[in-house]
Order: C-alpha cells, then sequence, then structure tokens
C-alpha cells in the first residue's frame, strides 16, 4: 500500500473516501440472501479496518501486518470462537490457518476447486476485501474512474433484484444518494485540485457540504415521494425464459403453495395452504425467527388429515388450549422438560406457535403479539393436529416472541414394536383416509416393501428406509408438478423419483394409510444453524425459510404420535431406545473363546503395525480424534512436512521477488498499456501516470512547486530535457484546451525513457 504517495491526509478527503466505504458495503449486503455467507458484521469490520490502513498510508509492512491481524482475527470469530487473547485463541488459529493455506495451495494446484475448505475461502475473501479498498483509494483520488465503479454498483443490485431473492428497493436508494454525494465531493476535490498535493483544504467546507446534502436529500425525498408509473414490462425473468426456449406462455404470479403454473420457481417457506403440491422452487434464507433452548428439535407447526391426490387439506378441531390436554404421547413415554424462547422476525407473520416435541405451557407473561382492532386473541389448540395457535375470528394476529416449556420424548423401540393394533375410531376415520382414484400399484409398493414385517414400527421403518436405499433423489430444482389427473404420490414413486420433503413425506403418509396405519403429514422447520452458545447450556439458533420442512407421524395406540424422516439427507431429531436385552447375542462359549483368540490376534498385529509407523515417523505427531478433526478443518499437525514446506518456500520466494519488483512490473504495464491504446487525447493521462511513477521513485514535489520547476528538478536528475518538454505540452493541454498541438507519436518517445527511469 506504499505504492501510492501520502496525499493530505484531511477530514475532506477522509470524508469522501468514507462514502465508497458505504458503497462498498451494498456489495457484501446480498450475501447471506444468495450465498451462505453468515456472520456478515465480521466481513464489515474487516473492510472498515483495511480503508483506515489504506487512508493512513501506514506503509507496506505495517499495512499487511495489520490486515493479516484482522483477516486471523475475523477467521477465529467465524470458525472458531473462544477468547482470542489467550493460549488457545489466536495462537491456535494461526496455526489451523497455516494449514488450511498449505492444504488448500495443493488443491488449488491440483484444480481441485470444490474441494477447497470454507475457512481458505474466507481467507482469500479477506485479502480480495484488503485489495478491492486500496484500488478504490486509487481509483477515487488517481485514475478517476469512479463512476464506473458506481454504475457496476446499480447494476449489480439490480440484477440480483431481478433474478434472486435479493430486495433491492432500499439499496438503490442508498446507492443513488451515497453516489451523488461521492461524486459531487469528488468534482469540489477536482476543482480545487486537490487531486495528488492537497495541501490547502485542511477544513471541510462545511456551507457547500451542507447545501449538497440538503439537494441530495430534497431531491431524493421528492423522488421517493411522487406518483409513479406501475410496470411497464412484464417481469423480466419470464421474459427471458421465453425468448431463450422461444416459447409464449402467460405466467401467472408465483408463491410456495400454487405450483401449478408449469413448475416454475417457487420460493421455500412456510406456507398455509399445501392443497397443490409440486414443481421446483428457489433458496430463501430469510429469517423466520430466533431460539434459544438447551435442547433443540423439529419445530412442529401444524399437521393435515386430507390427501387430496394433488396435496393435503385439513378438518379443524379446535378447542379451548388453555392446559394443553391434547398430548402428542402418553404417559408411558419417557420424556424430559425443557425450555425455549422464540422471538420472531418483522417479516415473519404467524399466529401458530412452533415448539419441539409436545408443548406443555407458555409464559403468557413472555408473549407478545399484534392483532387487528385492538382485540385480544383466545388459546386454541387443533385436538386433530396438536397445531397450537391465536385465534380471534376473522382478525388477523402475529406472534412476535413467547417463551414456551416442552417435553423432549424417547421412544422404547420394543414398546413400539409390541404397541396394540386396535386404534381409535375417531383416529381410524381421520388419519388413513385415501381418495379413492389412488393407483393400486401404490397399494402393491407398500406390501412389497414392508413384507416379513409383523408390527406397525418395523413397517414405518421399512418404508422410511426405502427411499434412503433405493435410487430416489433429493432435488429441489427440477421438480415436476403432476398433470391433470395425476397423482402427486404415484407420479413421484414410479416416475420421477426425485423430489423434496414434501414427495418423500406425503409418499410415506400415503403408504402407510394403505396398509391401514394411522398417520399424518406434519410441517414446520428443522433445528435452525446455532449462532451463539450461552449460559447453562443454552444455545442461539436462527431459523430462516430454508429450514422448512415437512415429516411423517405415525400413531400407535396407547403411546401416541411418533415422528418419522423419510427425506434423504436428514435425521429424525426424536431419541430412539433400543433393548438392551433385544441387542444382545446369544453366543455360547466355545465362540467367545474363539472371538477373543481372534481380537487378541488381530491386536497383536495392530500394535505391530502402529510400532512400525512410528520408527517410520516419530517426528510426525499424532491426533487422538481424527474424524473430529476432518470434520472441522485441516488441523496444525498435519501439514508438516517436506512437500508443504517447499510449497511455502517457493510462494514467499515468489512473493518477496514480485514486491520487490513492484514498480518495474506496473511501470512495464503502463508501456504495453499506452503502446497499445495511447493516442493524443490519452496525452494528460499518460503525463499524471509519469508524475505517479516519480513519486513513487521518491522524486516527490516540494510544497507550493509548479509543474516546471519540478520538470527541471527532474531533467536534473536523470540529465535528460525530456520532462520540461513534456510538461510544456501538458501545460498548453491543461490550459489551452485542446489536443491539436499534440502528438502521441512523436512523444511517446520520451515519455516511455522518462517511465523505464522511474520504473527501474
Amino acid at each position: 500500500m506504499s505504492l501510492l504517495h501520502k496525499p493530505n491526509q484531511s477530514i475532506f478527503h477522509g470524508l469522501v473516501y468514507g462514502l465508497m466505504f458505504f458503497l462498498l458495503w451494498e456489495w457484501l449486503r446480498p450475501f447471506p440472501v444468495f450465498t451462505d455467507t453468515g456472520e456478515l458484521h465480521v466481513f464489515v469490520w474487516f473492510m472498515l479496518v483495511c480503508f483506515v490502513v489504506v487512508f493512513l498510508q501506514l506503509g507496506f509492512v505495517l499495512s499487511f501486518v495489520v490486515v493479516l491481524f484482522a483477516s486471523v482475527y475475523g477467521l477465529h470469530e467465524i470458525f472458531y470462537g473462544g477468547a482470542f487473547f489467550s493460549a488457545d485463541g489466536g495462537l491456535l488459529t494461526v496455526q489451523h490457518l497455516w494449514g488450511e493455506v498449505v492444504h488448500n495451495v495443493g488443491l488449488l494446484m491440483a484444480w481441485q476447486l470444490y474441494e477447497v475448505t470454507d475457512p481458505f475461502r474466507t481467507f482469500v475473501m479477506f485479502l480480495l476485501l484488503a485489495l478491492v479498498s486500496y484500488l478504490l483509494y486509487y481509483w477515487l483520488f488517481y485514475s478517476r474512474g469512479i463512476v464506473v465503479f458506481v454504475l457496476a454498483t446499480v447494476v449489480y443490485v439490480a440484477v440480483l433484484d431481478t433474478f434472486t431473492n435479493v430486495e433491492g428497493d432500499a439499496a438503490i436508494v442508498r446507492i443513488v444518494v451515497t453516489s451523488f454525494l461521492l461524486l459531487s465531493l469528488l468534482h469540489l476535490v477536482r476543482v480545487r485540485g486537490q487531486v495528488f498535493n492537497a495541501q490547502t483544504m485542511r477544513k471541510v467546507p462545511v456551507t457547500w457540504v451542507v447545501l449538497l446534502i440538503v439537494v441530495v436529500v430534497v431531491s431524493t425525498s421528492v423522488g421517493f415521494a411522487a406518483p409513479k408509473y406501475e410496470p411497464q414490462w412484464r417481469d423480466p425473468v419470464p421474459v427471458i425464459e421465453e425468448a431463450l426456449s422461444g416459447e409464449l406462455f402467460e405466467m401467472s404470479d408465483l408463491s410456495l403453495s400454487s405450483p401449478s403454473n408449469g413448475g416454475g420457481a417457487q420460493q421455500v417457506g412456510y406456507s398455509d395452504d399445501d392443497s397443490e403440491l409440486g414443481g421446483g422452487f428457489s433458496q430463501n434464507t430469510r429469517t423466520v425467527f430466533h431460539a434459544e433452548t438447551d435442547q433443540v428439535g423439529y419445530w412442529r407447526g401444524e399437521s393435515k388429515n386430507i390427501y387430496t391426490g394433488r396435496g393435503w387439506e385439513a378438518d379443524e378441531a379446535l378447542v379451548d388450549a388453555d392446559h394443553f390436554d391434547y398430548p402428542m404421547f402418553s404417559d408411558v413415554v419417557d420424556a424430559t422438560e425443557h425450555k425455549a424462547s422464540v422471538t420472531f422476525t418483522d417479516e415473519a407473520d404467524f399466529h401458530l406457535f412452533f415448539y419441539p416435541g409436545q408443548m406443555v405451557e407458555v409464559n403468557e407473561e413472555s408473549l407478545s403479539y399484534d392483532i387487528d382492532d385492538g382485540l385480544t386473541p383466545e388459546f386454541l389448540t387443533d385436538a386433530l393436529h396438536g397445531s397450537v395457535g391465536l385465534y380471534e375470528g376473522s382478525a388477523n394476529v402475529r406472534l412476535n416472541e413467547y417463551e414456551m416449556t416442552f417435553q423432549s420424548p424417547s421412544f422404547d423401540q420394543e414398546m413400539l414394536r409390541e404397541a396394540p393394533k386396535d386404534d381409535p375410531d375417531e383416529v381410524t376415520h381421520y388419519f388413513t383416509d385415501l381418495p379413492s382414484d389412488l393407483p393400486g400399484r401404490v397399494g402393491d409398493l407398500a406390501e412389497e416393501i414392508t413384507e416379513g414385517t409383523d408390527n406397525r414400527y418395523d413397517q414405518a421403518k421399512a418404508i422410511e428406509a426405502y427411499f434412503k436405499e433405493e435410487d430416489f433423489s433429493y432435488e429441489t430444482d427440477d421438480v415436476p408438478v403432476p398433470e391433470k389427473g395425476q397423482d402427486y404420490v404415484d407420479q413421484f414413486l414410479f416416475e420421477t423419483r426425485r423430489g423434496y420433503c414434501d414427495n418423500f413425506s406425503t409418499s410415506m403418509v400415503v403408504l402407510l394409510r394403505t396398509l391401514d396405519v394411522p398417520a399424518r403429514w406434519v410441517k414446520g422447520f428443522t433445528e435452525g444453524d446455532p449462532l451463539a452458545q450461552l449460559d447453562d447450556g443454552v444455545q442461539r439458533y436462527e431459523v430462516s425459510n430454508d429450514n422448512a420442512h415437512s415429516w411423517v407421524e405415525v400413531f400407535f395406540p396407547e403411546i401416541g404420535w411418533v415422528p418419522f424422516e423419510p427425506t434423504i439427507g436428514y435425521d429424525n431429531d426424536v431419541e430412539f431406545e433400543a433393548d438392551s436385552e433385544e441387542v444382545s447375542l446369544d453366543i455360547d462359549l466355545d465362540n467367545d473363546e474363539n472371538e477373543e483368540d481372534r481380537a487378541n490376534e488381530e491386536d497383536a498385529d495392530l500394535e505391530e503395525d502402529l510400532e512400525s509407523s512410528q520408527e517410520e515417523d516419530e517426528s510426525e505427531p499424532s491426533t487422538s480424534d481424527g474424524e473430529d478433526e476432518k470434520d472441522e478443518g485441516i488441523g496444525a499437525a498435519s501439514w508438516f512436512n517436506a512437500q508443504s514446506l517447499f510449497a511455502s518456500v517457493i510462494v514467499m520466494a515468489f512473493v518477496v521477488v514480485a514486491y520487490r519488483m513492484r514498480y518495474r512490473l506496473i511501470g512495464l504495464y503502463f508501456l504495453v498499456y499506452y503502446r497499445r491504446f495511447g493516442h493524443d487525447e490519452r496525452f494528460g493521462q499518460a503525463y499524471q501516470r509519469l508524475l505517479w511513477m516519480l513519486e513513487c521513485k521518491g522524486v516527490h514535489r516540494y510544497e507550493g512547486e509548479t509543474l516546471r520547476e519540478y520538470a527541471e528538478r527532474v531533467d536534473e536528475l536523470f540529465s535528460k530535457p525530456s520532462m520540461r518538454y513534456l510538461t510544456e505540452q501538458y501545460e498548453k493541454l491543461c490550459y489551452g484546451g485542446c489536443v491539436d498541438h499534440l502528438d502521441w507519436k512523436r512523444d511517446q518517445k520520451l515519455w516511455e525513457d522518462l517511465l523505464k527511469e522511474a520504473s527501474s
């Protein structure tokens, strides 16, 4: 960063450069929406550090140290946690980072880009932000090409707003305001000649800046408040699709619950209407709520019982829920009691309580909600489906936050296998019904899958395992919608065999019902992503629309409703205990002795292998938990070998050589560029590049020194009259305002000779 000479670091220059910070921030804001980037605040703070370092011009070595320290601290905050200034904090992070760099450099050299680890990607992102911070400073005060960056920012946000889930309305307003202020202030800098040696502007021109802010704010406010035309074009996405595919068709509005429009892209999330399932969807990472609990699980919202052949509907049986007298499971089930608090985001709009396991109680003092017309809602539960919510006629009730007590069950497998089959009439009536036109091959498949089972639990486990053992695939993009008259489950089981949670869970419910096993379709959210470890084992979780999920509950008489998870890539969050007697083996004593002898022989062979490996490499440290270390990243103990050391030396040597030759490389770039693109109109730009290279060489302009005086001093230094001649041509260009007297081909040789001297 010492490539730039030090201009006067005035408050005014800092104000202009600070606006660039906010403009670059707009590039980072959408990252959590369309990428898997988290902890955005860490990147913003790192970017702020880089901007301060670049503005203060601390020199290359000090700047490098500060940026590297900030990178390590950022990686520690994102991936490793804990106290940074401790024995197991920053030093351990440095060791991990070194291991990550060495490991991933090998992957890059092998072109295994998909194997690059997240910590290394983040480290590269930090370096990229540092580089961009430097480049923006150069573009702002030297190259003067900042308009391109402003336009690129507008295009960037517009494209994301059009083709992704990013909402760019507020971003465009912020960009317009920031850009007007930035360009206006930069124009003032140019007018007052403060680009290279800002010596006179030591104070901010307050009157000018205040007037500028007033004009920008007033014009923006008028534009924001003024009436606007409705969009004159249809949504550009289907228009582009039509142009590319040659198909002209009318696209209706899409929602998660209305995929019947041809399988267009919906957004994943929780929807009240599940009557039409199918079709692909796009990701939606917007947060729905935050939860704090010491026992996480699937967040249950509601279930539905009527399968129509295309989706789900529900019979309602709302009753007073003051005491939650409609439990999910009976007292014979082992359950532990836990507490949780849920806080919805401003964008979420739910009247249902989401809870893991079985809700026991809601702390009314913690309950916060919004309701139309100041009414008071009632606690009601759906006795058929286990959902609990706030209701008040047709009024809209929106939950804000609540604290609750819930039970987390643990089901005994033997108890489930021995459960009777005499279901209550009400359960049989509501939870075994199927459409009359369901294809018979669905029931035949259920019989085939469960052949050899003699109890309800094994039947459910067999169907659950069927989806994960056969050639089914989890797919969210290319998921077809059933044709008219085609059954949703039949299409999935026998034709497409690809889909997401709705396909798998609905199919399992239907397969079970063909066997007269009561089952229902449940939806809610998965556990969410852990954000922070709090006191007493409590963790804070973030649950987003991407966590929307559906699963299956099966009824067992005298036990209750038991969850099952058929979707590929998901694991049931409910604990199932195996009877210790069931897993014990009846092996005679002779077999025990034979097994023991074989085990002893294997242990002896293993010890010999370990001893030989230790003799071969005594210096290589070992890890006691290899699998965990692999999951967490590349440890500090696996990278130190001859190959990594050699690669590190080569990389460091390359960096040192490139740094020492930086002026020559930059000069070579200027030579090549202006040989190809140089012409009379670019003479002024080429002259300024020459001034910049002379500053880098150490030939600084003194305060108050004119360009002619400076040119004479340069010519004396290099024993050539070239600089005075080029300066005369530059002054004619600046004061005359025309290029008629210029001849780039004539002056190019003089300019190149001086540039070579400056970059040598």
